[in-house]
C-alpha cells in the first residue's frame, strides 16, 4: 500500500506537469489570439483615425484659407470702387483741362463746352458700363449723360433718392467744398424693373466752366465681379496631390467643381460611385443649425478601376446664399491600411509556428521534467533552510524559478517580500537623497548649457533607478517632432554619451510615441528587441524592461525621459523619483529661457530702432533719455551708452524749444507733430518733421520723439514752385514783346513816311516846298548839313534791331511743344549772343559789349535735330553765368574773353563756350549742377540754371555737358549732342 502511494506521488508531477503544459498552452493560445486580434484593429483604427484627423484638419485649414479669402476681398471692394473712380473721373478731367488750355483763345464758351462734352460723351469703362455725367453747381442742371441723354439739360438739383437725399444738391457741395470726393446713395439701373440700387459716384470740380464731372458705379455690380473673380480662383486652386475647392448656392447648383462636367448642375442629381447621393447629404450639412461638417464619399479616380474615398469639409457661408465645398482623396490611408494589414499577418503567422514548435518541444521533455520533479522538491527544501539561515545577515533572495509546487512559491513570496520592503525602504531613502541633491545643483547651473543640464539630470537617473541605457529627449509645441537631446549608456565604470541631436516624427519614436500619447508614465518589465525602438540608437542588444516618463505642462507635453535594462523591476515609485526630478528640470528651463526671452526681446526692439532711417528718441516724464538709436548717433555724434539717462536739452539741444510739447502729449495722450522745422548745418538751412508720439504701458509713461529729414522734399517743393514762377516770367516776357512791336512797328513806317517827303526826288515834295518859298536843294543841304540823314539812318537801324531783339524774345518765351527740328547750332549761338548782350545792358550791373567773343565754327557742322528753345535756354544760361563770373573779375593786362567754339566730333556735335573769369574750385564745379546751388548773391540767382541745363542736355537729347575749371583759369564748358536721335 505504501509502495503504491509512492509510485502515485512520483506519477503525481507528471500527469499533473502534462496538464498544466496543455492548458497553458489551450489559454495562452487563446490569449494570444485575443490580443492579435486587438492589436491588428488597434493598429489599422489608429492608422485611420490619424489619416482622419490630418484630412479634417488639412481640409478645416483650406477651408478658414478660403472665408479669408472672401472676407478680405469683401474688405478691399470699396477701397477699389472709389480708387478706380477717381481714376476714372481724373482721366475725364484731363482731357477737359487739356482742350480747355488748347482752345480757350480761339474759341467762345459755348464752343468749348461743346467740344468737352462730346469728347467725353464717347467714353466708356467697365465693358461698357461706366459712363461720365457733367452738371452745373451754380443751378443743378445736367449737362452731360452719356447712360441717360435724356436728362441733359434737365434741372436735378432737387431730385431725391429713395432716402430723401438730395443728390445733385450734395454732389454740388462735394465738388465746391472739397474740390472732389466720394458720394453713396440710391439711384435706378435702366435695365432693373424701377428698383433702387445703392451707387457709389466721384465728383470733381471743374473751374472754367463751374462744372462737377463724375462717374458712378453701382455697389451689387462691384460686388457681382468680385464673386466671379473669386469663384475663378477656386477653380485653379489646388492643394495637396488630389485636394480642390468646390461651391454651390442656396438653391443647389453647382458654381464650381473639381470635375467640370458637373458645374451648373443640381447638387441633388449628383452621386458618387456606388450610388450614393452624396449631394443631398452635402446640402443637409449646409442647412443644419451648425452649417458645416464632414461629408464622405467614393469615386473612381482615372485611370483606376478600383473606388477611392474622398473626404469633404462643407461650409456655409450665409451672406451670399453659397456653400464652400473643400475635398481631398484618402486614397493614401487605404494604401497604408492595406500595407500594414499584410504586414501583420505575416507577423501573426511567424508567431504562429514559434508558438507551435515551442508547445512541441515542452511536451517532449514533459517526461524529464517529471523525473526531476521530486528532485525539485528536495532543493526546494534544501533552499528555504538555506535561506532562514542567512536572511538576517544577507540581502538573498529565492528565485520563484526554483519552486516546482505552489506551496513552495508562496513561502518563498513571503519570504522574499520581506526582503524587498526592507531593501525598498533603503533605496527609497537612498534615491530621496539623490533627487533633493540633483535639484539643489540645478539651481547652482543657471549659466550652464541645456545640454550640460540634461547630461547630468540623466547621470542621476540613472544613478537612481539602476539603469543601463537612459534618454531625455525634448517635443515641439504640436506635439510632432521629437528631439532626443541626451542619450547615455553605462558599461561597467564608463559612460558613453552621444554628443548630437537626433530628431524623429512624434508617430515613429517607438516607445517615446506612447508615452506622447498617454500623457503619463509607461513602466514595462517584458522584453522587447532592440530595433523596435529608435530611443537608443546607437546600442546594440535586448531591452529587458524600461520606464518612460512624460512632463505635462497645461496638457502639453514638453519633455519625455525614459530609462531601461534594470536588473529588477521598474515600479511605481520609480516613475514617481522620475517625474519630481523631471519637473524640477522642466522648471529651472522655464526660469532660465524667460530670462534670456527677455534679453532677446530687449535686443530686437533696440535692433529694431537702430535699423530705422529716422531719429528715435525714448523719453520719460521727466524728459531723461531711456532709448537713443543709430540714426540719434549719427546725427548727435552722441553713443547711446553717453546719452541714456540724460537731459533731452543736453544732448540734442536743438530740440529745447520743443520740450513744452512732451509734457502736452504725456498729459493729452495725443501725437503732435511739426513740419518742415528749419535748422542751420554746416552753413546750410535743412528741414525736419519732428512727431511727439506718447509712450503708453499700462499708462503714459513718457513719449517717443521721430526726426524725419525733410531737406529733399522742400526743395523739390521750392524747385516746382519755381518752375511755376518761369512759366509766369516767360508768359510776361512774351506779352512785352507783343507791346513793343507795335510802337516799333509805327516808328518804322514814319520814318519811311517822313524820307519819302524829305526827297528831291518827288514833285510833290518840290511843288509843297516852292509854296513855302524854298526849293527843296536848300532843304536837302539842311539836312546834310546838320547830320539829320545820319539821325534818320540811325533811328532805323536801332529800330531794326529793336524788332529784331522782340523776335528772338518771342522765340524764346514761346511755349515749347517739344518736338525735335533740325538745326544750324552757329546761327541758333548768334541768335542766342544778341539776345545775351541786350539783356545785360538792361541789367546795367556790366557791359557785355566789353567782353570780347571770340566764335570758331567749323565748316563741316552739320544740321542737328534738337528742341530749339530747350538747347537755346542751354546756351543763355552758360552765357550768362559767364558773363557773371567775367564781371566779378579786375582785368588789368587782359580783357574780359568769351570763346566759342563749335565743331564736329565723330557722331557727336561739341559746342565748347571759354572765359578767362575767376573759375571755381574742385568742390564747386562738382556741386555745378545740383538743383539750388548757387554762388550768385542772395536776389541775383535761383540755384536752378545749370541743374535745368543738365537736364535738357543729358535726359532730352541723350547728350553731355561737363564743365573743367581751375581758380583763377577760368571755366570751360563742353556740351556734346548726338547728330541723329
Amino acid at each position: 500500500m505504501l509502495g503504491h502511494i509512492r509510485t502515485s506521488l512520483s506519477a503525481a508531477p507528471f500527469r499533473a506537469s502534462l496538464f498544466v503544459i496543455l492548458s497553458m498552452v489551450g489559454i495562452l493560445g487563446l490569449f494570444w489570439g485575443y490580443d492579435e486580434y486587438l492589436t491588428y484593429n488597434f493598429t489599422l483604427g489608429s492608422i485611420r483615425e490619424r489619416y482622419q484627423r490630418g484630412y479634417q484638419n488639412r481640409l478645416t485649414e483650406e477651408m478658414e484659407n478660403v472665408i479669408g479669402f472672401v472676407e478680405y476681398s469683401k474688405s478691399q471692394m470699396d477701397q477699389l470702387i472709389e480708387t478706380e473712380l477717381r481714376d476714372k473721373v481724373q482721366i475725364a478731367y484731363i482731357s477737359a483741362s487739356h482742350l480747355y488750355s488748347l482752345y480757350k483763345n480761339d474759341k467762345t464758351q459755348e464752343e468749348l463746352k461743346s467740344m468737352i462734352i462730346e469728347a467725353i460723351r464717347p467714353l466708356r469703362f467697365d465693358t461698357g458700363k461706366g459712363y461720365y455725367f457733367i452738371g452745373r453747381t451754380d443751378d443743378g442742371y445736367i449737362e452731360l449723360n452719356a447712360d441717360r441723354p435724356e436728362l441733359e439739360k434737365v434741372f436735378l438739383k432737387d431730385t431725391q433718392d429713395t432716402d430723401g437725399r438730395y443728390v445733385i444738391r450734395e454732389m454740388i457741395d462735394i465738388a465746391l467744398q472739397k474740390g472732389a470726393g466720394v458720394h453713396r446713395y440710391k439711384w435706378s439701373k435702366p435695365e432693373a424693373d424701377g428698383r433702387n440700387y445703392g451707387k457709389v459716384t466721384f465728383v470733381k470740380f471743374f473751374a472754367p466752366f463751374k462744372w462737377f464731372i463724375g462717374s458712378g458705379v453701382y455697389q451689387d455690380d462691384m460686388q457681382a465681379a468680385m464673386q466671379q473673380n473669386i469663384l475663378k480662383r477656386l477653380s485653379d486652386i489646388r492643394f495637396g496631390e488630389s485636394g480642390d475647392f468646390s461651391c454651390f448656392n442656396e438653391d443647389g447648383t453647382i458654381l464650381v467643381d473639381f470635375d467640370k462636367m458637373r458645374r451648373g448642375r443640381l447638387l441633388y442629381n449628383v452621386v458618387d460611385s456606388e450610388g450614393k447621393a452624396f449631394g443631398k447629404e452635402m446640402r443637409s450639412v449646409a442647412v443644419s443649425r451648425e452649417k458645416k461638417g464632414f461629408v464622405q464619399y467614393s469615386r473612381r479616380k482615372p485611370g483606376t478601376s478600383s473606388p477611392v474615398m474622398r473626404l469633404n469639409y462643407v461650409k456655409a457661408y450665409p451672406e451670399w446664399g453659397w456653400v464652400f465645398v473643400t475635398g481631398i482623396d484618402m486614397d493614401k490611408m487605404e494604401e497604408e491600411i492595406a500595407l500594414e494589414g499584410e504586414r501583420l499577418g505575416k507577423i501573426a503567422l511567424r508567431d504562429f509556428v514559434v508558438f507551435f514548435f515551442l508547445v512541441l518541444i515542452a511536451i517532449s521533455f514533459v517526461g524529464v521534467i517529471a523525473y526531476f520533479h521530486s528532485l525539485k522538491i528536495r532543493h526546494g527544501i534544501d533552499l528555504f533552510t538555506d535561506f532562514f539561515k542567512d536572511a538576517a545577515d544577507k540581502k538573498l533572495k529565492l528565485e520563484d524559478a526554483d519552486f516546482q509546487y505552489n506551496e513552495f512559491a508562496i513561502l518563498g513570496e513571503f519570504a522574499n517580500k520581506m526582503v524587498d520592503e526592507r531593501n525598498e525602504k533603503e533605496q527609497i531613502i537612498h534615491n530621496d537623497k539623490l533627487r533633493l541633491d540633483t535639484l539643489l545643483d540645478l539651481g547652482r547651473m543657471s549659466d550652464r548649457s541645456q545640454q550640460d543640464i540634461s547630461d547630468f539630470v540623466l547621470e542621476r537617473m540613472l544613478a537612481i533607478t539602476h539603469s543601463e541605457r537612459g534618454y531625455i529627449a525634448f517635443v515641439n509645441t504640436d506635439h510632432s517632432i521629437i528631439s532626443f537631446q541626451s542619450f547615455a549608456d553605462r558599461s561597467g565604470d564608463k559612460w558613453l554619451k552621444r554628443d548630437s541631436e537626433l530628431s524623429y516624427f512624434s508617430n515613429k519614436a517607438g516607445f517615446v510615441t506612447s508615452a506622447l500619447q498617454k500623457k503619463e508614465p509607461i513602466i514595462c518589465n517584458t522584453s522587447s528587441d532592440a530595433h523596435e525602438s529608435v530611443v537608443y540608437p546607437e546600442s546594440k542588444g535586448q531591452i529587458r524592461n524600461h520606464l518612460d516618463v512624460p512632463i505635462v505642462d497645461n496638457d502639453r507635453v514638453p519633455l519625455i525621459a525614459g530609462v531601461c535594462n534594470r536588473q529588477g523591476q521598474y515600479s511605481d515609485s520609480d516613475a514617481v523619483q522620475l517625474t519630481l526630478l523631471l519637473e524640477g528640470m522642466w522648471h529651472h528651463f522655464l526660469k532660465t529661457s524667460s530670462e534670456k526671452e527677455m534679453i532677446r526681446l530687449r535686443n530686437l526692439l533696440k535692433g529694431i530702432n537702430d535699423s530705422m532711417p529716422s531719429v528715435l528718441i525714448c523719453v520719460d516724464i521727466n524728459g531723461r533719455v531711456m532709448q537713443w538709436n543709430k540714426e540719434a548717433e549719427r546725427v548727435t555724434g552722441i553713443s547711446a551708452k553717453a546719452a541714456e539717462s540724460r537731459l533731452l536739452s543736453h544732448v540734442f539741444p536743438r530740440l529745447t524749444n520743443h520740450l513744452w510739447k512732451i509734457q502736452t502729449v504725456i498729459a493729452s495722450g495725443t501725437p503732435m507733430e511739426d513740419r518742415k522745422v528749419p535748422y542751420i548745418q554746416e552753413g546750410e538751412t535743412h528741414y525736419e518733421t519732428i512727431t511727439i508720439y506718447p509712450l503708453i504701458a499700462e499708462q503714459v509713461t513718457g513719449v517717443v520723439i521721430r526726426i524725419d529729414d525733410v531737406t529733399e522734399k522742400v526743395h523739390i517743393e521750392d524747385l516746382m514752385i519755381q518752375s511755376e514762377k518761369m512759366l509766369s516770367v516767360g508768359g510776361l516776357a512774351a506779352g512785352m514783346a507783343h507791346e513793343i512791336n507795335n510802337p516799333l512797328a509805327g516808328i518804322l513806317q514814319n520814318l519811311q513816311v517822313v524820307q519819302n517827303r524829305l526827297s528831291p526826288d518827288l514833285a510833290k515834295n518840290t511843288e509843297v516846298a516852292r509854296e513855302f518859298g524854298m526849293s527843296m536843294d536848300d532843304i536837302v543841304g539842311y539836312l546834310q548839313k546838320r547830320g539829320i540823314d545820319d539821325m534818320f539812318m540811325s533811328i532805323n537801324e536801332s529800330a531794326k534791331r529793336a524788332a529784331k531783339l522782340v523776335l528772338n524774345m518771342l522765340s524764346f518765351s514761346r511755349k515749347s511743344d517739344s518736338s525735335f527740328t533740325s538745326q544750324d547750332l552757329c546761327e541758333l549761338m548768334d541768335v542766342t549772343l544778341d539776345l545775351s548782350a541786350n539783356d545785360y545792358d538792361l541789367m546795367k550791373k556790366y557791359d557785355f559789349k566789353k567782353i570780347i567773343v571770340e566764335k570758331r565754327y567749323a565748316a563741316d557742322v552739320p544740321l542737328l535735330p534738337c528742341e530749339v528753345t530747350n538747347i537755346q535756354q542751354v546756351f543763355l544760361n552758360i552765357i550768362k553765368n559767364a558773363a557773371f563770373a567775367l564781371s566779378e573779375k579786375e582785368f588789368h593786362d587782359d580783357s574780359p574773353r568769351l570763346s566759342i567754339r563749335i565743331a564736329r566730333e565723330d557722331r557727336m556735335v561739341l559746342v565748347e563756350i571759354a572765359d578767362n573769369g575767376p573759375g571755381m574750385d574742385e568742390k564747386t564745379r562738382k556741386r555745378i549742377f545740383e538743383p539750388f546751388f548757387t554762388t550768385k548773391p542772395i536776389g541775383l540767382g535761383t540755384g536752378l540754371g545749370m541743374s535745368i541745363s543738365y537736364f535738357i542736355v543729358h535726359d532730352q537729347h541723350n547728350g553731355i555737358i561737363e564743365v573743367k575749371s581751375e581758380e583763377g583759369k577760368g571755366a570751360v564748358f563742353s556740351i556734346r549732342l548726338p547728330c541723329q536721335r
